[in-house]
């Protein structure tokens, strides 16, 4: 997956007129309203330890253990295949175009440009390009695999952190999840809106890539 097939963020401003500038403030309007309901959603996709695309592999192990027989061992095994292989694909796409855009992040738009030197993300905010997400390109193929394999109003409630003492979270679909993730990393001060839509928009092009390479194989 090359960097073009998501096309440049937002043309970079200053100008408080701005579409750029917008979106920056719409990341910071937001920090200063977080509701507890919304903390717990970013807290349960900071994905700290593991990452977005072990939060993943564990909802695949949650729903095998919920079908139970239902879903033999060599079925399970080609939707963990499946799982891991558009994981990877996402991780060296969404690296690449990272690294090709070179995107600043809200945190320093916001203590430069906005000079609000104070202002913090309201988790740690990681230390690589912002565009495009990679939340959002690891969870909409996720969901995209789960949903074509069990259901696209497939409900369950997410225990990944049960270990960790977080809350559980209801999702009424894998889509459901794939939202939510997605929307947590601006909620989270870590995203602009537009790096989101970028992110679904890669993910959702690398499963049709990886969709016709097995067609390809078989």
């Amino acid at each position: 997956m090359e960097a073009a097939h998501i096309g440049p963020p937002l043309a970079f401003s200053t100008d408080p007129s701005s579409e750029f500038y917008a979106a920056v403030k719409e990341v910071y309007d937001l920090s200063l309203t977080l509701n507890d309901e919304q903390k717990e959603q970013v807290i349960a996709w900071r994905d700290v330890p593991g990452g977005g695309h072990a939060h993943w592999l564990s909802i695949l192990m949650q729903v095998l253990e919920m079908e139970g027989d239902a879903v033999m061992l060599d079925r399970a095994a080609l939707i963990y295949v499946r799982l891991g292989i558009s994981q990877s694909d996402a991780r060296i796409a969404t690296w690449k175009a990272k690294y090709h855009y070179n995107l600043l992040r809200p945190v320093t738009y916001i203590r430069s440009v906005m000079a609000m030197p104070a202002w913090n993300s309201f988790i740690t905010t990681p230390n690589h390009p912002e565009y495009p997400s990679a939340h959002s390109s690891f969870s909409i193929p996720a969901a995209i695999v789960m949903s074509q394999e069990f259901g696209n109003n497939y409900a369950f409630t997410d225990h990944t952190y049960d270990f960790l003492g977080l809350p559980t979270r209801y999702y009424y679909s894998f889509q459901h999840a794939a939202e939510d993730a997605g929307d947590s990393r601006v909620l989270g001060g870590l995203h602009y809106r537009f790096s989101i839509a970028a992110g679904k928009m890669l993910g959702s092009a690398l499963i049709e890539h990886m969709d016709k390479q097995i067609r390809f194989i078989h």
